[in-house]
């Protein structure tokens, strides 16, 4: 897989969301009990979803400073905050919400050239 400079922001994105989706995983295993086959089956989703993320990261290196590429992983709070609050049925508050809009501004001020 070939990432060209202009698709390298959508290729970090798909790379983050890949990795989000590991993180769900991880946290809906935790709701059943340790040793179980579902807390195995998401277990073992998670590590393949990590497995996916580290090809991701890696092709994507190849074309994007480190500096650039890890300073938009706050974005990973984001997805993982979506998905919680429609997957697993999390409450939203007003805290959450500043937050999020907070790493969004910041991820923005950051990879914003001058």
């Amino acid at each position: 897989m070939n990432i060209s400079k202009g698709s390298s922001f959508w290729t970090i994105h798909l790379a983050y969301l890949v990795f989000s989706l590991s993180v769900l995983s991880l946290k809906y295993a935790s709701s059943f009990t340790f040793g179980s086959v579902p807390f195995f089956r998401y277990y073992l989703i998670s590590l393949g979803l990590l497995v996916a993320y580290a090809f991701f990261w890696q092709r994507i290196l190849a074309v994007v400073s480190l500096t650039r590429a890890y300073s938009l992983k706050s974005m990973v709070f984001i997805w993982i905050f979506l998905f919680s609050v429609l997957f697993l049925g999390e409450k939203v508050s007003w805290k959450n919400i500043l937050g999020a809009l907070l790493i969004v501004a910041g991820a923005i001020m950051v990879n914003t050239n001058e």
